[in-house]
């Protein structure tokens, strides 16, 4: 049978090229269009987060300012709003709902919206390394509630006082390479005078790396405890719940959003809204990569459009070979088998055209296939070899594309071919 097929290949071999040069472009480009996709998709839902967001519940807090209705200059004073902080907290925590809840800053891993990313620098001659800050309040349950991942200390609970700061392992690795930093400066694995005197935070804690936003890797993150989220600087408060279980969420949250913030004014602060924690994050992403989906359908449409035509046109031309070999004997099965024996071989040999020719582009013009935050350590990097090894990276994307493919193919071979074997043969043979 297969030398049938390449004869039938070679004696249709006008339409036999023209479908495979087309299938050979539609690889190239399908490589680039799910390059964007599945990459973004792969980091927002594949890569390691570091702490459970799910869950987790947002109230936004914002202080009035002078005009506004229920401003009172009496309470714009540091004691008066930080009291008024603490009085929402209280109220919050006696809520029925609320299994537990925590007053932190704005700045938590996953939201983007008020990320610090600071320059830590490693010594005279000028180098430095980034990192992102989240600001927090110590003595508070923040991180037993985000769920985050303690690698030290290994036998004991993290000693979370002001002036503290807990890193994650990323950075921990880098700073001090095969040592548990805890109890250590933050300054001492710096010889610059000016990490002395800016970083000099106690290491309480080691983390499992964090994820900093759904369209990134992990990056190296510290998490400073303030005396009081009012002195925070890079971040203002908020604060994140749980809920207890059995209770309606999306109720709950809905009449919060709507009612809090008038039923619970505490000095000039008020609720600005409460919103679950996904619902942050989602929107990074999807917006963004609504484009590449939307070309990504159309792509696989037009395969399936060209590739039935083709598959059509074939066909019309050998109407009387089928006729002829169906009415000799031969079965739908052995004809629909070689039908797609040809189109397989075809698709086969544009996938090896279109991958070389793919390399090469990618090789020529020196393309960054892997992408990713310039901020993202080499240690994250070596655990996620399908994003950042070039290879794995390539074939692993190539591999997606040729499922597709080979589907959409298959199927658009398939279903001029069922129309054409429902024909009755005399039919066929009289016509001819």
């Amino acid at each position: 049978m297969l030398r049938q097929i390449l004869s039938q290949i070679w004696y249709y071999r006008r339409s036999s090229l023209w479908l495979l040069c087309e299938l050979v472009v539609i690889f190239i480009t399908s490589w680039f269009l799910v390059n964007e996709i599945w990459t973004a998709h792969y980091r927002a839902h594949s890569t390691p987060y570091g702490y459970d967001y799910e869950g987790v519940y947002i109230a936004e807090m914002e202080p009035l300012s002078d005009g506004q209705p229920g401003y009172a200059a009496d309470n714009d004073t540091y004691e008066a709003s930080a009291a008024a902080l603490a009085r929402f907290g209280q109220a919050l925590r006696q809520k029925q709902e609320v299994s537990a809840c925590a007053v932190t800053g704005m700045s938590l891993p996953g939201l983007s919206t008020y990320t610090a990313n600071m320059q830590y620098p490693m010594d005279t001659a000028g180098a430095y390394i980034e990192f992102s800050l989240h600001s927090r309040q110590a003595g508070e349950p923040d991180m037993e509630l985000m769920g985050y991942r303690q690698v030290w200390p290994e036998k004991a609970p993290i000693e979370d006082a002001p002036g503290t700061c807990v890193i994650s392992s990323d950075l921990a690795q880098l700073l001090f390479p095969g040592e548990n930093p805890v109890g250590r400066r933050f300054s001492d694995a710096s010889t610059s005078p000016k990490a002395v005197s800016q970083y000099s935070w106690v290491i309480s804690g080691v983390v499992e790396p964090i994820k900093h936003s759904l369209t990134e890797e992990p990056r190296p993150m510290v998490l400073y405890a303030y005396p009081n989220m009012l002195q925070a600087p890079y971040a203002p408060p908020c604060f994140i719940f749980r809920l207890r279980p059995g209770v309606d969420a999306d109720s709950f949250t809905e009449r919060a959003g709507r009612t809090w913030e008038r039923e619970m004014p505490y000095g000039n602060w008020r609720v600005s809204s409460v919103t679950p924690m996904p619902e942050f994050m989602q929107k990074y992403i999807f917006l963004d990569n609504f484009k590449w989906k939307a070309l990504w359908v159309f792509l696989v449409v037009n395969v399936l459009i060209a590739a039935a035509s083709f598959s059509w046109l074939r066909l019309r031309m050998r109407r009387p070979e089928i006729g002829v070999r169906r009415a000799m004997g031969s079965t739908a099965w052995r004809i629909a088998l070689q039908q797609l024996g040809e189109a397989w071989i075809v698709y086969a040999a544009a996938a090896v055209l279109g991958w070389i020719l793919t390399a090469n582009i990618i090789l020529i013009a020196k393309i960054s296939i892997t992408g990713g935050s310039s901020m993202t350590l080499q240690s994250v990097r070596d655990s996620l070899p399908l994003l950042y090894d070039p290879t794995v990276h390539f074939l692993a994307v190539a591999g997606i594309v040729t499922a597709v493919l080979l589907a959409a193919v298959t199927l658009a071979a398939l279903i001029p071919l069922g129309k054409a074997l429902r024909e009755r043969t005399a039919d066929i043979l009289k016509d001819e």
